[in-house]
Parts: C-alpha cells; structure tokens; sequence
C-alpha cells in the first residue's frame, strides 16, 4: 500500500511533454508512475481532476529575517516560507548576507530557522570581505553550501542603506577564482554599474525628482548590460560558473547572448515582477513602495524578458522576496529601502502571464521555476517528478482566478505589488517530502517540518 496517490493529473517536467498520469508516494520519495486511473489503495488519495502537477517550485532568491530596522523586524522563516507554501513553492534559496564571520552567522541563522520553516530552504553565501573570502570555503564544506553572492552593486551609498559590501573587480576575480574550485560551485552576481548609478542618482536629486520613474532613470538598463559583460569575461578567465541575478533590462539580455555566442557560459535568471509590472503601472499605484534593484523598466524591457524566455534564453525565475511593510515609505523616495514581497504570487503570476497570456509551453514553465533551479544549484533530489526523487508536488488549477490580495497572503508585508489584479492559475495542493502541506488553501503542516539543505560539496 502507497502513502500518498495523486490520481488523473498532467505531470509536466521541464524536460519532457506533459503527460496525463498519477503518481504514488512511499515515505519521503515518489514511489510510482502510474496510469491516470489507477485505482489501487493508499493511505491518502487526492483526485487530481486532469489538474497540473509540477515538480515542487523552487524560489531561486528570497530574503528573509532582515532585521536591520528598515523592514521593522519583520519577515521571520515563520511567516514567509507560509506565504511561499501557499503559492506552490516547497524549497527556496536565501541570500546569507551577513559583514560577521561565517562562523557567528551562519550557527545563528540555522538555529533561527529550526522549527519555524514550512519549506525547505539552501544558503547562497554572500562573500563580501576579506576574512570571508578567505574562510568561505570551509563555511562551505561545514555547513553543505554550493553557491555564492557577489555584488557589483552596492558600492558606496546604496551599501552603505543596506549594510552590504560591494565587490570591486580584483576582488570579483579572486572570489570567482576560488568558487571555481569548489566542487559544483557557482557564483551568483547581482550586475549593475554601482558607479554610474551613484552618479546619476546624484544629478536626478540635485534636479528635485522624488518619483520612481528618477529611480528607474538613476539605472539605466545599458549600465546592467555593463555590468553583465564585465562579470562573464571575468568568470570566463576565472574558470568559474556564473549565474546573473535578476536580469531586468533587454540590454541585459542582449549582453548574455553576446556572452554565450562567444563561448562564455553563463546562467540567467529573471524575477516575476520585471516580468509583470512596469514602472508607468507601478508609480501611480504604489510609488516608492515599488522601488526594487534593479528597477522596475519599461514594456519594452518586460516584453524582451519574455521574448528570451520564449527563445531558452533564461534559466529560472526567482522573487527577490523581500517582506517590507508599507512603513518602509519615506518622505524620500531616495531613503527608501529598496525590495517587496514576491513569494506568494510567482507562480500564479508566471502562469497567468507566460502560459494564459503568452502561450509558453507549460514543461518551458516547469523548467524556469523548479528543473533548471534543481540542476544549477545542486539539489538533486529536487525538480523533477521521477521515481526515487522527493515527493516534491504542486498540483495546480490552470483555470482558476483569483484577485491578489496582500492579506490572503500570509506574508508579514502588508501590500502586494499585484494587489488588485486578477491572476489565472493557483495551486490546489501541495505536497513536500510525502506530506501534504497545502490543501485548498490551508496550511495542513507545522512550522520546522521543511529542512535546511546541505548540499554536497564532493
């Protein structure tokens, strides 16, 4: 007898066309591939109804537990990885960023996290001293870390708001250099040109502006493309896999296919809401509560983005979750922090927007938001449904809408980018290692169920 069935369902991986079946759970791991009627016993049954079921979504980047006084203390493993829960993410990965010792921070996080997570969760391990560039690798092998933060960014007074340390391009070199060498080992890059936004942050404000437009202007999308290009040829001579963060700009793309077509490899990635708000749509309904690195562009950046998803330019896609409240608002547009929750509205967002709207093959979707994440970033037990990986599920009503509403999201933000619109496509049920742990819209599991990862560095 199997612990779990889900009958009738379309499972779509991201490396295959979908296909109508049901699968059979045992423990932690899927057990079974079964035709869609089976009919054979189980402790548990779900009917899935010729529903969607994806692999377990993985959150490529989030940002939880900022405590630093700009977001009030707010945005705990507690709440967020509840609202991820509810939007179909089982496993996300949090930027640790921290200017305190590996060995300070990282003891101290983990015992934060024991018995508050609903998902599973993975360290990308920001590198941004001397003292951690030189002791990031046994951090890594202590505590299973594989992947590693670099910021081109946030040099000067946009590190100094966020408490950050940007990478100068001797230190990028020697970082990557040694990411290099660690065993399934990649450097993930936020990419803007620090220096030109700096400058023309200064000259917007010396002219009075206090819009977010003037934040968009102070980033131009030429100066990520930059930034982009810079960061390959360094990894290319470094010998060190790249992953760009957050890719925003069609200059951005235009840079990673210059890249790849003179032989650099390098993964990308986009976030849902350069995918699905501009800045003209953003600043009447929000303003500078909208204000995110890189900044929210124009149509013509958002339908760039989509078109390199359409074309496989694009690996995954992430939220840069980050759970502000609307006291981030201040009488300076400039003052502002910088980021907005995500979580709890990526997927049905990518849905509505790539699927519904777009057309884009459903395994493509698959693939940007759980397969590509699972394969880069060393999580092989993740983003596939394929016997003997993890019972990592996500069924989904293509058809159902519903309004965005921040409340409905159990996130500690109090607003929503994509608060009022009607998005198509939410998950129905979700299930991490064997158990349920969503079902039509309730949390059935307890806080500390979901697990830290340690990947393998041999």
């Amino acid at each position: 007898m199997f612990d779990l069935i889900i009958r009738n369902c379309l499972i779509v991986n991201g490396d295959q066309t979908p296909y109508p079946a049901s699968v059979a759970v045992t423990g932690e791991k899927i057990a079974a591939i079964l035709a869609p009627e089976t009919d054979l016993p189980a402790l548990n049954v779900i009917d899935g109804q010729g529903q969607v079921l994806f692999p377990g979504v993985i959150d490529t980047h989030v940002h939880y537990r900022y405590d630093r006084g700009y977001n009030n203390g707010d945005g705990d493993y507690l709440t967020e990885t509840r609202s991820a829960l509810l939007g179909g993410i089982t496993t996300a990965l949090r930027m640790h960023r921290e200017l305190t010792p590996y060995q300070q921070s990282i003891p101290a996080e983990l015992k934060l996290f024991a018995g508050q997570s609903y998902t599973e969760l993975a360290f990308h391990l920001a590198i941004m001293t001397e003292d951690q560039l030189e002791t990031f690798g046994e951090a890594a092998r202590e505590f299973g870390i594989t992947s590693f933060k670099l910021y081109i960014a946030y040099k000067g007074k946009a590190g100094q708001l966020q408490g950050l340390q940007g990478a100068d391009d001797g230190f990028l070199f020697d970082a990557m250099r040694r990411i290099g060498r660690v065993p399934h080992g990649v450097a993930c890059v936020h990419a803007e040109n620090s220096e030109v936004a700096e400058r023309l942050g200064s000259q917007l404000q010396r002219a009075g502006r206090n819009d977010l437009p003037a934040w968009t202007e102070a980033r131009p999308g030429w100066s990520e493309g930059e930034a982009i290009h810079r960061a390959g040829y360094i990894a290319h001579h470094a010998e060190c896999p790249l992953y760009v963060v957050h890719i925003s700009s069609a200059e951005g793309v235009e840079a990673v296919e210059n890249l790849r077509a003179r032989g650099i490899h390098l993964h990308a990635e986009v976030c849902a809401h350069h995918l699905t708000m501009t800045v003209d749509e953003a600043e009447p309904k929000l303003g500078s509560l909208a204000k995110v690195n890189p900044p929210l562009r124009s149509e013509r950046d958002r339908e760039a983005l989509w078109d390199a998803i359409k074309r496989g330019v694009i690996d995954t896609i992430g939220t840069d979750h980050v759970p502000h409240t609307s006291a981030k608002r201040k009488e300076s547009m400039w003052d502002v922090m910088p980021g907005f929750s995500g979580s709890g509205t990526m997927l049905p967002a990518v849905l509505d927007y790539g699927y519904h709207q777009r057309g884009i093959p459903l395994e493509r979707l698959a693939a940007l938001v759980s397969g590509n994440a699972a394969r880069i970033f060393n999580l092989p037990a993740k983003g596939q449904i394929s016997v003997g990986r993890d019972a990592d599920l996500t069924l989904i009503d293509l058809h159902e809408a519903r309004t965005v509403q921040a409340s409905a999201l159990q996130s500690v933000a109090d607003y929503s980018l994509l608060e009022g619109l009607s998005l198509r496509g939410w998950p129905t049920h979700v299930v991490l290692r064997g158990q349920v742990v969503m079902s039509a819209g309730q949390i059935t599991s307890q806080p500390g169920y979901g697990q830290f990862l340690r990947r393998t560095s041999a």
